[in-house]
């Protein structure tokens, strides 16, 4: 093989390497609920428990300030390559008026890709996935649960003659 179809070859295979890490990146997915609580601190604290009960460990990163957190890694190892997982929280309140307030959550996931000892953290070789929507919606429809919501009523229905 001459040297000008090398280059070509390893450019395309350095270009087709490029490509996949290029392709590779996962997209936050943010989940939004708006619902009613009687003060900025309980819903801080339902929140805080949610998360607790669903076992996530609590994270360096809480800031009542801010109102934000980010828990610490979830794991759940597993014998076999790519099913092991690990996931993380993170959430965003927001107050509204009129006693509302928004809930943005997102819980990103990664999965352990080690082949050889997949149930060691020590050799643990993680790789995003995306974000797992189902335990976020998951996480916000218990805080939903925990919290209530308000019910409209409309007007009572007509009686029906006999």
């Amino acid at each position: 093989m001459n040297t000008a179809a090398k280059i070509v070859v390893y450019l395309g295979l350095a270009l087709g390497a490029g490509a996949c890490n290029f392709g590779g990146e996962h997209p936050e997915m943010w989940q939004t609920q708006e619902l009613g609580a009687p003060s900025e601190n309980v819903m801080w604290t339902v929140v805080a428990q949610e998360l607790d009960h669903l076992d996530f460990p609590v994270g360096t990163d809480v800031d009542p300030v801010t109102l934000t957190m980010e828990t610490g890694w979830r794991l759940q190892l597993a014998p076999f390559r790519g099913e092991g997982y690990r996931e993380k929280a993170f959430v965003r309140l927001r107050g509204l008026e009129g006693g509302r307030y928004e809930v943005e959550a997102r819980v990103a996931r990664e999965n352990n890709m080690d082949m050889v000892r997949p149930l060691d953290l020590g050799h643990a070789k993680w790789e995003p996935v995306g974000d797992d929507v189902e335990m976020t919606q998951l996480l916000l429809q218990r805080v939903l649960a925990r919290v209530g919501s308000e019910l409209e009523v409309g007007p009572a229905p007509k009686k029906r003659s006999r």
